[in-house]
């Protein structure tokens, strides 16, 4: 802690970053963006990619056998739930991914410009603001399923059943 005089000549105490720390804060900010955002942004994008390529090759394939007639309303019911899992899946993984970037581009562009000691409002408000982003993130999850998720949506409507929670007691009687 160090003493600072403010601009109205009175002594106070403000809680600053020492110098010797600023080279430990921003290794921990490059391993925590790799760990955090790199790495998940290079699975996701892959495997995103993987699932479209996939999806184009069935696609191509469903189109062929149903002009060939062996077309089975079975097969035609499992490719769309497939459809439906899949289309929630990347909806999920692409808002992680657009909420999470600002947050880790703001982190990253202070600790490569070494902008930690430089006071800057406007740099500090778009921070915070892409800081609430990234915890939406965490809380915006349970909306895409509803909005993407029949399933979900109809499991939501249900009222547990018994036994199917191992903290709900079983009641005789429907009390």
């Amino acid at each position: 802690m160090e003493i600072v005089i403010n601009y109205s000549g009175k002594r106070t105490s403000a809680c600053q970053m020492i110098d010797d720390d600023i080279n430990l804060i921003s290794v921990i900010t490059y391993v925590d963006s790799t760990i955090t955002f790199i790495v998940p942004f290079i699975v996701i994008f892959t495997l995103n990619v993987l699932v479209i390529r996939a999806i184009r090759s069935f696609t191509y394939r469903h189109v062929s056998r149903h002009e060939k007639k062996y077309y089975s309303p079975s097969h035609n019911t499992l490719s769309k739930a497939q459809m439906r899992l899949t289309i929630m899946l990347m909806v999920v993984s692409i808002v992680f991914l657009v909420l999470n970037l600002p947050s880790h581009g703001v982190r990253f562009y202070i600790a490569v410009n070494n902008l930690i000691y430089q006071p800057n409002i406007s740099l500090f408000l778009t921070q915070q603001v892409c800081q609430i982003l990234y915890y939406v993130n965490f809380a915006i999850n349970f909306v895409v399923y509803v909005c993407t998720s029949k399933t979900f949506r109809r499991s939501l409507k249900e009222p547990p059943r018994c036994g199917t929670l191992a903290h709900l007691p079983c009641r005789k009687g429907g009390h």
